[in-house]
């Protein structure tokens, strides 16, 4: 078989290597096998294609996730570290690898599957979508020197109680659509190890006992004499809480000149500032989902009680994925049944675009500027079957 599980340590090892040159990355083999043998770092599930001599020459990585769907809980499955060794591109590995890789995801229960793509092209032929279009947001410290940090600010240090941020991060940013149901392990990340060493700031802000935002600052040279702010994470519970987050990292300026905040679509930052043209709008991390499930993802979404309607889809990678959907609300859930591809229908998509109906991403009415989408009856259902939606992906991997 050309596509197998990785489970051998050089095996392992042998993939960390073909990732360092396909990414041009840094890698120490000694320090990836100290990795390899820490109890405390989970191992993602890898999956490697072998060439007719038994050589590995490409390889991806699979962790899992619970993750937020309309309101519940799902498995989700991250596509990271696709990498082939440059000598043996344009032989098909990838498309072995994904041609396996998707309905084993299927198999292991996952509902989706996402990744953060090199290029969006070329992960749309396996049915991955844009998703979301996070904006980060270039600020000069100054702009905000107008909001208030009024309530108590503390910074925060490694092994720190995390059950307020726990709070403020379910509060809003935990409810979008593909929002990771965080672990421990996940808060350790994202706060970082050694905050001094990296860089890396944590600060929480409260009033009377109530945690209200928190953000997560990392240092970055911005030139010889100057330093950016990144904003790892900025989250809050309430309208407050980003005014007074905001508000503080204008108590920085002295050491950061300017600041790039990442903040959900339709977070607007040129209306918290008194000068709009201080905001620089930028896309860094345009991640792609996939609908693993079809009929279980139409079946988790609300619906009004007797509303009905047709989705038809065909799914070259996963044909359980194929079929005409007919769906009729139930109001806090869909009833699904699968009909052949030949029965009516009121709406034709493909994978991706299906996805983002499911996601929120698009309404319907921005679904049908796309030329593979089709309408042809019953818009008023499909408009209620398909609201636009907050979607969120905030790990990386």
């Amino acid at each position: 078989m050309p596509v197998r599980q990785i489970v051998k340590k050089e095996e392992l090892l042998e993939c960390g290597r073909i990732q360092s040159i396909a990414f041009v990355a840094p890698w120490d083999r000694m320090e990836a096998l100290k990795k390899l043998d820490d109890p405390e770092i989970p191992r993602n599930t890898t999956l490697g294609f072998f060439d007719q001599e038994e050589k590995l020459t490409a390889c991806l990585e699979l962790p899992t996730y619970q993750a937020r769907y309309q309101g519940k809980v799902i498995p989700i499955t991250g596509v990271g570290g696709v990498a082939s060794l440059p000598e043996h591109r344009k032989g098909g590995a990838v498309r072995r690898l994904f041609t396996y890789t998707l309905p084993w995801m299927r198999d292991q229960g996952a509902v989706f599957s996402c990744l953060y793509p090199f290029s969006h092209s070329f992960y749309r032929k396996f049915g991955y979508e844009l998703c979301q279009l996070p904006t980060a947001w270039q600020v000069p410290a100054e702009s905000l020197r107008h909001l208030p940090c009024s309530c108590q600010v503390d910074m925060l240090q490694p092994g720190c109680d995390l059950s307020p941020l726990k709070q403020v991060y379910e509060a809003y940013l935990g409810q979008c659509q593909l929002a990771i149901q965080r672990e421990d392990r996940h808060w350790r990340e994202l706060l970082g190890k050694a905050s001094y060493k990296d860089r890396r700031y944590s600060y929480l802000f409260s009033q009377e006992g109530k945690a209200l935002s928190y953000v997560v600052i990392q240092a970055e040279n911005d030139g010889p004499y100057s330093k950016a702010g990144v904003v790892r994470e900025l989250a809050w519970s309430c309208p407050q809480g980003l005014r007074e987050a905001l508000g503080f990292l204008n108590r920085l300026a002295a050491q950061y000149g300017r600041f790039r905040i990442t903040l959900p679509q339709g977070t607007l930052l040129p209306t918290l500032v008194d000068e709009c043209y201080d905001c620089k709008p930028s896309c860094h991390d345009q991640p792609m989902a996939r609908v693993l499930q079809a009929a279980e993802a139409f079946r988790l979404r609300p619906l009004a009680q007797g509303v009905r309607c047709r989705v038809a889809v065909e799914d070259p990678f996963l044909p359980e994925n194929t079929g005409v959907f007919a769906l009729t609300g139930a109001g806090d859930h869909t009833q699904v049944e699968q009909l052949p591809l030949s029965e009516e229908w009121d709406l034709s998509v493909d994978p991706g675009t299906l996805t983002q109906l499911l996601l929120g991403t698009l309404t319907l009415e921005e679904a049908l500027c796309k030329p593979q989408v089709t309408l042809r009856d019953n818009a008023q259902a499909l408009e209620q079957a398909f609201p636009k939606a907050a979607v969120f992906l905030n790990e990386y991997f």
